[in-house]
């Protein structure tokens, strides 16, 4: 996820915007569970400020430490609590739907705060999900848009 990591972190700190909704999605359909994707996206999740987990039985997630003047910039844009760092999140999630499985991906910054709940800042720049579509397409998926049937044909 290294090509991820900077240059989408400039775009997110540019164009961000704090959402009380879940964040932007892109969705793609698969006609197999796709786990080649899920495995090099594990391995790709690779090095010292980058943590992958499953949260889930089918989430898959990289979680990536934002360099020192990211990361207290972020702090104080959103009020953040510097005990706790921000991180930049690349969740991919499965699910079964005939025929095949959908994917979806997502990407924001986890924003610690104080009390209460982290809060999420999700990209308010269509490019980030121009990019994430893009990804899962590569990985053999088609993707599902708003105005485009889910139904790969």
């Amino acid at each position: 996820m290294k090509h991820f990591g900077i240059s989408a972190l400039l775009i997110l700190l540019a164009a961000c915007a704090p959402q009380d909704v879940v964040p932007g999605k892109s969705s793609a359909r698969f006609n197999e569970y796709p786990t080649q994707l899920f495995d090099i996206f594990e391995l790709a999740c690779d090095g010292p400020a980058y943590t992958f987990n499953r949260p889930g039985k089918d989430v898959y997630e990289c979680r990536e430490l934002l360099p020192p003047p990211e990361a207290a910039a972020t702090i104080l844009a959103y009020d953040g609590y510097p005990e706790d760092l921000p991180q930049l999140v690349i969740r991919f999630s499965a699910s079964q739907s005939a025929p095949g499985y959908v994917v979806d991906a997502e990407l924001f910054l986890n924003v610690p705060q104080k009390e209460g709940l982290a809060q999420r800042v999700v990209p308010g720049d269509p490019r980030i999900n121009r990019k994430m579509s893009s990804l899962l397409r590569m990985a053999g998926g088609v993707p599902i848009t708003p105005d485009a049937p889910a139904d790969p044909g």
